[in-house]
């Protein structure tokens, strides 16, 4: 067994707790600096008020933007947000609109923009003197990586209680949001104490053993899901079979690595040649392997892998792209091709075609064969604890083990403070945390402290010292000590480096090099071997998600009774957000052209996924024929060349059209704002604080899209939804789950009583509970600058026309995740820089982050 500290000492804790007290409470940012050298805005030039009143002017003011408060200012300063704003739209050139009477003069644009990118700037400079950089805390993700890197404990995630991170322009890891709370600086203690723990153990090896399931066995016992026709246990031919769904059982364990063995035999594969199956391993609901198995008919067959945990309770079995559809671990299928174009009852689920159809045939006839492949022969084996990289189970305490057996505990600080700080330890650091391991193992060997003496006094009191440790400012923070615009030092950088490319610590090879100081000349070298490493995917999981919003996909929720293909067990959501994570793993891994994120002709689909676009998949309960198209046959995700049409970039995936649309419709307005403000980084303007987000019904418009049409030619709305609204409304064709529609149902609006379902069904005259409500054209024509076109098609064409500004978007995204803060108008010189390096090389992905990182805008604090 595993032991945990077997007592507490209060003031110990208390000790910890003033540790952190003393030493995360950093010095409140000062107030925002008074202006210094900065021109008054009523000598600015003329254009504000010539051009901007006519429509941004107290009662007339479109977009909630009332030009007088800026105007009212004696400097940029009193409004540097605004002014910013103001700034984007003479860049844009977008304001005055195009159709406007009268619009500045080129030369106005010019000398406007450079009198006020001039001011921003040196309000930035005087705000960086007076004001320090507030210092980047490890968001919970970093946090995790950290310990599991520095200890050498996998999986552990002790993060898991901390409350979440806030976000600066999506992003998770800008020190600007990172606030310190006073419920984190508790969690934190926690956390600290839990690492403790499994860092160093007490006792021998836990005894490693092997249990196995069967179904039906005596000594143990094979939790099954689901219900027959399409359970997850039957009978097929009066034998036992494995159909589908899931399968639990309650295993139990220390922390520790575990094999795991999912033996089985694949049967009736002749109705689905080419099939393969994916199976997934949750323990305690976590996913934590998965993986297809290629099959053959009648062989027995091995899905087996190692998995390190914490300790865990349950474990779950998925067979994840099994058919029957118990507990909707498969969505709906697409109806069945006819003649007539009609549904037959019950066909777009898996379960309806056994009850309904399989067995009724079944009755008729004893022989009729079971319509999908099934698993017999089933038997699950659970194999651990295991210590494959030996025991004691950390890294931590193998390397010490002589140190902590010896109770040396300056040698252990020695070791473990560089790597925790990511820099080398000074000498008090060293001897203040020997001091306090030594002091605290004394005090838990003392009978006057402790009534009942632990039996390895020294492990406790280490174990204090590590948790102390962990909240020392040096661990949770990125201290760049030198000042605003110097170089960092080697260690720094490294640290800076690592952060971005692993959202991890610096290994052994990085620190060496920066104590050598060797580092800045060899930063390409370190970028290409880091990005070759398996935890290079901390970079593509964390920016790609946040980049993204992928982590939006978690709270959607569609209405089951219109979107019956979207299932509820979070498995088509796992699915939409891999698809993107792989498409940018793969342009990491080849250098290829970020370019392809606008239009390409391929993507990367599983069984699910290809179904969900209707494409051939042996997923399906009916499998399309495509010439030259293989049906996509597995659950992992590969590179699929990609039929001429609806597919292909980003603003095809159904990541980005379902994080875009409400529960029971599509939105037009959020896919234009999402590429604006994703693709592009230039956010729309808020809307005004008056509208209330609801479709704006005339009563003449039949459909959901003919509504937001109305907000082009609205005469309050069309300054911003002519540059949002014909990005989203050309993507029409694409419904609330992402999937391709032909035409669209009359708008239903629950909360409108001249809309409702009862009003609808009035109006057509719809009497009969069955009778679908009508459905009308797409009008998906696109027409934005000197692009027209129709479709997604239209969109991608614009996007590629845009590719520069794509290009200057993604780079500030990019810097704005790999240097932890926001941006100020003074980088843009550098971002340029970088951006025109990346696109001379055909805007490759590798490529791009060597520039970056080699540039002194990546290397100076």
């Amino acid at each position: 067994m595993i032991h945990s500290v077997g007592h507490s000492i209060p003031i110990a804790r208390l000790l910890v707790a003033a540790a952190v007290a003393a030493g995360l409470g950093v010095p409140a940012w000062c107030q925002p600096p008074a202006d210094a050298d900065l021109a008054p805005i009523a000598d600015g030039p003329k254009l504000f008020r010539q051009h901007c009143h006519a429509c941004h002017k107290h009662d007339k003011a479109e977009g909630g933007f009332d030009v007088d408060d800026l105007l009212a200012g004696q400097t940029v300063a009193s409004n540097v947000a605004g002014w910013r704003g103001v700034l984007e739209r003479l860049v844009a050139r977008d304001m005055p609109p195009k159709e406007a009477k009268r619009r500045p003069t080129e030369a106005e644009y010019s000398r406007a923009e450079e009198w006020l990118r001039e001011q921003l700037a040196r309000h930035e400079a005087f705000s960086l003197l007076q004001q320090p950089r507030p210092m980047r805390r490890l968001n919970s993700a970093e946090y995790d990586r950290t310990v599991r890197e520095v200890f050498g404990i996998p999986s552990t995630s002790p993060s898991a209680s901390f409350p979440p991170d806030d976000a600066f322009e999506g992003f998770t890891n800008v020190a600007e949001a990172l606030n310190l709370s006073a419920v984190l600086v508790e969690q934190y203690l926690d956390a600290g104490d839990a690492v403790a723990r499994l860092a160093v153990l007490d006792g021998p090896q836990p005894e490693s053993r092997v249990k196995a399931y069967t179904h039906g066995n005596k000594d143990y016992y094979l939790a099954t899901r689901g219900h027959d026709p399409g359970g997850a246990m039957g009978k097929v031919a009066g034998v036992d079979a494995w159909l589908g769904d899931h399968l639990w059982v309650e295993h139990g364990g220390p922390a520790g690595t575990y094999r795991v063995r999912l033996h089985f035999t694949p049967r009736n594969l002749a109705v689905r040649p080419g099939y393969v199956p994916h199976f997934q391993i949750r323990f305690d609901s976590s996913l934590v392997a998965e993986g297809d198995v290629a099959i053959e008919e009648g062989k027995p067959a091995v899905y087996e892998c190692l998995v390190a945990s914490p300790g865990m309770g349950s474990i779950d079995f998925r067979w994840s792209n099994g058919f029957p559809n118990n507990n909707s671990l498969r969505a709906e299928s697409q109806p069945p091709k006819s003649p007539d174009g009609k549904q037959a009852e019950g066909q777009t689920n898996t379960w309806n075609q056994l009850e309904y159809v399989w067995k009724k045939q079944l009755a008729k006839d004893p022989n009729t064969p079971y319509p999908f492949p099934y698993f017999t022969d089933l038997r699950l084996e659970v194999e651990g604890p295991l210590y494959p990289e030996g025991w004691p189970l950390s890294r931590f305490q193998r390397e010490n083990e002589p140190a902590i057996a010896a109770g040396d505990a300056k040698k252990i600080a020695t070791w473990l403070l560089p790597r925790l700080y990511r820099r080398p330890a000074t000498e008090d650091e060293v001897a203040d945390f020997t001091q306090f391991a030594t002091q605290s193992a004394a005090a838990y060997a003392d009978p006057a402290v402790m009534p009942e003496p632990t039996k390895v006094p020294f492990h406790d009191g280490l174990r204090l010292a590590i948790a102390r440790a962990l909240v020392s400012p040096h661990f949770l923070f990125h201290v760049e000590a030198a000042p605003v615009g110097r170089p960092l030092d080697d260690h720094d950088l490294a640290a800076r480096l690592s952060y971005f490319l692993w959202s991890g610590p610096p290994d052994d090879q990085l620190m060496k090099l920066a104590a050598a100081k060797k580092l800045r000349p060899s930063l390409e070298a370190q970028v290409t071997r880091m990005l070759a490493d398996p935890r290079a995917e901390g970079f593509v999981d964390r920016f790609t998600t946040e980049w993204l919003g992928l982590d939006k996909l978690a709270t959607i929720m569609p209405e089951d009774v219109l979107y019956k293909r979207f299932d509820k067990q979070h498995l088509m959501r796992k699915d939409f957000a891999d698809e993107p994570k792989a498409m940018m793993r793969h342009l990491l891994r080849d250098n290829g052209s970020l370019f392809d994120l606008l239009d390409c002709d391929y993507a990367f689909l599983n069984d699910r996924l290809a179904d969900h676009y209707h494409l051939p998949s042996l997923w399906s309960m009916w499998p399309d024929a495509l010439p030259g198209f293989a049906p996509v046959a597995g659950g992992d995700l590969r590179k699929v060349k990609l039929p001429a049409g609806r597919r292909g970039g980003i603003v095809t995936m159904a990541a980005f059209l379902a994080t875009t649309s409400e529960n029971t419709r599509t939105s037009p307005v959020k896919r234009g704002a999402w590429i604006l403000e994703r693709l592009f980084n230039r956010p729309p303007p808020p809307p005004p604080p008056n509208v209330a987000g609801v479709l704006p019904d005339d009563g003449t418009g039949e459909t959901a899209s003919s509504m937001v049409r109305s907000h082009v030619s609205a005469a309050n709305c069309a300054g911003c939804h002519q540059r949002i609204d014909p990005l989203g409304l050309a993507l029409e064709h694409y419904d609330a789950i992402g999937e391709w529609r032909d035409d669209e149902p009359v708008w239903v609006d629950p909360a409108n009583p001249v809309r409702n379902q009862e009003a609808i069904k009035n109006r057509y005259k719809l009497y009969a509970i069955w009778t679908p409500v009508p459905r009308f054209p797409i009008d998906d024509s696109f027409s934005m600058g000197s692009v027209k076109g129709e479709g997604a098609a239209a969109v991608k064409k614009f996007l590629m026309a845009n590719r520069d500004r794509f290009a200057t978007g993604f780079v500030e995204k990019l810097a704005t995740y790999a240097l932890g803060r926001r941006l100020l108008l003074t980088d843009e010189p550098q971002l340029h820089a970088v951006r025109d390096a990346a696109v001379a090389d055909d805007f490759r992905f590798q490529a791009l982050i060597v520039a970056l990182v080699k540039s002194d805008l990546f290397q100076n604090r």
